[in-house]
């Protein structure tokens, strides 16, 4: 591999508070299996829990000395955390190079007592404290950083070198070393107000938002914006990964990613571990997925008085919506080049989606209820990506496609004794432009498998369809079979696959596959969709349902794979 093409695998986590034996075992065990990574970064509390108090007291703005005469006393009695004193013993090793940011005040109490200073960022071996704020270069990384937490209006300075308030004076810090760079990641406690901007509305719902611009702080955004970072990482109670948005005056980097964490102990099963393969030098220019730039001018007269970052607290942690649904929320069309997916029903960026029928949300494709199902548990398998077809997928979405298979194929062998029929058809569509692929995924009783192939054979003939099936083994490629043709494809309980070419002379029913599957179950009354559906509620009901019992196979997937 060239220099320029050099990859550097980094892992990133949300909140520690204390739990470093459970992040560090997790990140031996990713190390092992999709490794080896570079280094982890850390954002939130590293040494304690989270605690709402804390961000108030810091975040609010208060003029007053802040007398830190209480917490030095208490700096003599307190100990290093029983979990971290291993690591410090040398008696354990942090398995990867490791590098954090701070979020609390009680937190400053630690490093005095590891004598972490501006001297000395080294608590052990592979472990670094990165600082108040800056800019240092990684493993060839530029990696930015603001410890602690900011308020409004933001500080001036600040009169105790101890306090972990952000002022105009780190704020300044951190731009003026990033001048001139090209910012790979930037790491903050807090959210930048307005990144939630020309997001979906089912996204702030979701987050228990009413507001986009209540979210988040002016003084981070006053950070994100010059510095125009390819990955900005943050932390929230439930992990959200917002659709990538456009920086139209970066000459550096076109294109952010805002990803929110969830703490290591965190008792939803939210993913606290993120991992990527980063290429430093690699630009995107621009980006289908992508969003405008969600940050309102300072001098709009939109832009209204920052208040308290009051959903920055921890009173929704029994929030229970899944915010896997936050992800990919928005599509925002900002080139003429772009394909016109106004009417999409399946595009995640239209107004018009019905979100209440999706059951969760991969990396790059989601899985949904149809409208009007055959059986319980029919489901869509739906790419992110407006794309035509399977054989159109990269290697990565098509690795997220294959998850869902798996962890539905567990699902319906465990919960009902059935197995998936998987069916896709890649045909001409009246609107072509619209064409959205996914596949439809039909679980039916084990003892019916050995009837599936037969049926889509017999459905062809009799109805004159003027399609052959073809057979494809196990391992086989669908895309060097069907080339640049339109097709009807099959993955059958065996793991074969089915493929007929669909030329201009064939007259495939666009429902041939539903035909198919009601007749082999005995179900005339299914065959047209429109007259098996039922109303929104039930809907709903149906996939939130649905994903109680699903989720758990999904998540073991990713736990098992890499999260």
């Amino acid at each position: 591999m060239t220099e320029t093409n050099k990859i550097i695998k980094v892992l990133v986590t949300g909140d520690i508070g204390g739990s470093f034996q459970q992040l560090f075992k997790r990140v031996e065990t990713v190390n092992k299996s999709a490794g080896p990574f570079d280094l982890l970064l850390c954002v939130g509390a590293f040494f304690l829990p989270y605690h709402h108090h804390h961000q108030q007291q810091h975040s609010n703005n208060n003029n007053d000395k802040q007398d830190n005469s209480n917490d030095n006393k208490e700096s003599n009695n307190i100990e290093i955390p029983k979990e971290l004193q291993p690591y410090i013993n040398n008696e354990m090793k942090v398995p990867i190079p490791t590098y954090f940011i701070i979020n609390h005040q009680d937190e400053v109490r630690y490093l005095n007592l590891l004598n972490i200073n501006n001297d000395n960022h080294k608590l052990c071996d592979n472990l670094y404290y990165l600082g108040k704020s800056g800019v240092k270069t990684i493993t060839g990384l530029n990696i930015a950083y603001l410890s602690g937490s900011v308020g409004y209006p933001v500080k001036e300075k600040l009169d105790d070198p101890s306090d972990i308030s952000i002022c105009k004076d780190d704020i300044d810090n951190i731009i003026a070393q990033s001048a001139d760079k090209k910012i790979d990641i930037l790491l903050t406690n807090q959210w930048s107000r307005g990144v939630l901007s020309n997001v979906d509305q089912s996204t702030l719902v979701s987050l228990n938002i009413k507001n986009a611009m209540v979210k988040g702080m002016d003084g981070i955004k006053d950070v994100a914006i010059p510095l125009s970072p390819v990955y900005h990482f943050s932390k929230e109670m439930n992990y959200y990964q917002r659709v990538p948005y456009m920086n139209p005056t970066s000459k550096l980097n076109p294109v952010t990613r805002f990803i929110a964490l969830a703490p290591v102990d965190n008792d939803r099963k939210q993913k606290y571990l993120f991992a990527m393969n980063y290429q430093p030098d690699k630009v995107e220019s621009s980006l289908t997925d992508a969003t405008g730039f969600p940050f309102i001018d300072k001098d709009s007269n939109i832009n209204k008085k920052q208040r308290i970052d009051r959903n920055n607290n921890r009173d929704n942690r029994d929030n229970n919506n899944n915010n896997r649904q936050s992800n990919y929320q928005q599509r925002n069309d900002n080139s003429k080049k772009r394909m016109n997916t106004q009417d999409c029903w399946f595009c995640l960026s239209q107004p018009n989606v019905e979100s209440h029928l999706i059951v969760t949300i991969g990396s790059e494709s989601y899985l949904a209820i149809p409208k009007g199902p055959i059986v319980e548990h029919h489901s869509l398998i739906v790419f992110i990506e407006h794309k035509p077809s399977v054989v159109s997928l990269s290697d990565s979405e098509l690795e997220d496609v294959n998850k869902f298979v798996s962890a539905l194929t567990d699902f319906h062998k465990e919960t009902s004794n059935s197995v998936p029929v998987i069916f896709e058809r890649h045909q001409l569509a009246r609107f072509q432009n619209q064409l959205h692929g996914h596949l439809q995924v039909v679980p039916i009783p084990l003892a019916m498998a050995d009837k599936v192939e037969q049926a889509f054979i017999d459905e062809a003939t009799t109805k004159n369809s003027n399609i052959k099936f073809n057979k494809l083994a196990k391992d086989a490629s669908l895309k060097d079979a069907v080339g640049d043709n339109h097709y009807f494809n099959v993955r059958l309980p065996s793991g074969e696959q089915l493929y007929a070419i669909i030329g201009d002379d064939s007259n495939l029913d666009l429902q041939f596959g539903r035909q198919v599957l009601v007749n082999l179950l005995n179900l005339p009354d299914r065959l047209n969709w429109k007259k098996c559906t039922v109303s929104k509620e039930e809907e709903t009901e149906q996939a939130l349902d649905f994903r109680t019992k699903f989720q758990p196979y999904f998540d073991k997937l990713e736990n098992d794979q890499e999260e």
